[in-house]
């Protein structure tokens, strides 16, 4: 393991539209669809890290966790998937991607179904 101090990444525009496409497509799972006492049973990567690790992900005012469906394990806990590994995300860059997301249900809402 390295000595070396995690540090949060800020999410690009790209990564930004990104995420919010995937979310509204139903192919992101994230801490937003879980009820809180469920998050490290549907993050195991939160169960199994140590405080120092959590106090990085504090320190980096990390808000939000999430994966994509596809990574989920095969099995699940009170009907919600498990996933080994996860994203990380910040107040910052959720308030943009919430915003995105918003933008893009409008739109659909307003356009109607595709032909």
């Amino acid at each position: 393991m390295s000595d070396e101090k995690w540090t949060y990444t800020p999410k690009t525009p790209a990564d930004i539209e990104a995420l919010a496409w995937s979310i509204v497509g139903g192919q992101v799972f994230g801490t937003w669809d879980c009820p809180p006492e469920l998050i490290p049973s549907c993050f195991m990567v939160l169960a199994l890290m140590n405080q120092e690790q959590l106090s990085a992900l504090k320190d980096a005012n990390i808000t939000q966790i999430y994966e994509h469906i596809s990574k989920a394990a095969p099995h699940a806990i009170n009907g919600y998937p498990v996933f080994f590994s996860a994203h990380y995300i910040n107040e910052d860059d959720m308030k943009q991607v919430g915003a995105r997301v918003r933008e893009i249900i409008k739109f659909r809402e307003t356009t109607g179904p595709s032909q």
